[in-house]
């Protein structure tokens, strides 16, 4: 995704939501908030999201880690991931 289609995407965000912008601080916490949506991690990532029923391998759990919505989960998923593969080095320096 290019920076114009990040924009216009996030235009998007605001106005779906209704939101009204009146401060840069109020910009910073819209924009986290639209970066952290699944939406967008998606079309970054270009990849789908996978359930947690769906998970089959180590990469996997990986996946959901890396897109858990709060660390706790993210490390619930690592973990499992690396009982699954002891030696994988992503899942192991998310543990870390």
């Amino acid at each position: 995704m290019d920076r114009e289609q990040m924009l216009k995407e996030f235009d998007e965000y605001i106005k779906d939501k209704n939101i009204e912008i009146e401060s840069e601080e109020d910009l910073d916490k819209h924009i986290q908030a639209f970066f952290a949506t699944q939406n967008f991690k998606e079309k970054m990532l270009g990849y789908e999201h996978i359930e947690e029923d769906e998970a089959e391998d180590v990469y996997d759990y990986l996946e959901l880690a890396e897109t858990a919505p709060s660390k706790k989960e993210a490390l619930k998923y690592a973990k499992k991931a690396l009982a699954m593969e002891p030696e994988n080095w992503d899942a192991a320096s998310m543990v870390a």
